[in-house]
């Protein structure tokens, strides 16, 4: 029940478009491959095998989101923003999925504004910066 609660309706929509972000990954790899007569199938297998460690790296965070916010809890730990280990590796692996996107593109010699990559630059550092004590 507490993981129901945890993931929200609001919040949902995050999973939804790791996932998509995945596909599309996935299928501009393939066509990069394919454009630079590059295809193998180990590198298929790999790319799909890391769209499925993406996932477990993601379930281990919400499950240490929930262990520290449980300790947080008995010990009186005064840890803020525990519970957000989760959410934040979500948006990072989100941001890693569209960075990779845009690199397939660029490798199959689409151009690419540059805003694109300057904006998942700043946002992926202002993730990494979060600091989970609440110190900034």
């Amino acid at each position: 029940m507490e993981i129901i609660e945890f993931i929200n309706r609001e919040k949902s929509i995050l999973f939804a478009i790791l996932l998509v972000t995945n596909v599309i990954d996935y299928l501009t790899g393939c066509w990069k491959a394919r454009i630079l007569k590059k295809e193998n199938s180990k590198d298929g297998m790999r790319g799909i095998f890391n769209k499925i460690c993406c996932w477990i790296m993601l379930l281990i965070g919400f499950i240490l989101s929930l262990i520290f916010n449980k300790l947080n809890e008995l010990f009186d730990l005064n840890i803020l923003y525990i519970d957000s280990i989760g959410w934040l590796l979500l948006i990072s692996l989100i941001i890693n999925e569209i960075r990779s996107i845009l690199e397939n593109l660029v490798e199959s010699g689409i151009n690419i504004p540059k805003i694109l990559t300057k904006g998942l630059d700043v946002l992926n550092e202002s993730v990494d910066n979060v600091d989970l004590k609440g110190k900034k």
